[in-house]
């Protein structure tokens, strides 16, 4: 029962995301949460999975800068998208972004332009 009361890894790394001021590189996340969680198993290729799914979700954003790959929480002010799903797949679906992330312009243009 102890197990279902912590809360999940994606939860922790996003809170810990939203508590920093800058970016940070998963391994430097891994340090953090093992510091902080020392009761967990904390390795770096799963944070760093959690990161690209947050990524995914639009909940984290990922920066490069050189070879170096570096992680912050989405702004949390940021509405979920007014137009259901099914009409944003429609545009952007093969590279994975959704309609979302076009400009109205290109985003409310007519299929085929």
């Amino acid at each position: 029962m102890d197990a279902s009361a912590k809360p999940t890894l994606v939860e922790v790394i996003r809170g810990h995301l939203e508590q920093q001021g800058e970016p940070r590189s998963a391994a430097e996340i891994t340090a953090a949460l093992t510091q902080a969680h020392p009761d967990r198993s904390v390795k770096t290729t799963v944070v760093r999975t959690t990161l690209e799914g947050l990524v995914a979700k639009s909940h984290a954003h990922r920066t490069k800068q050189g070879s170096s790959v570096f992680y912050t929480a989405a702004a949390a002010s940021q509405p979920a998208p007014a137009e259901p799903q099914q009409e944003a797949s429609d545009v952007g679906d093969s590279c994975g972004f959704s309609a979302c992330h076009y400009p109205a312009a290109v985003r409310d243009a007519p299929a085929g332009t």
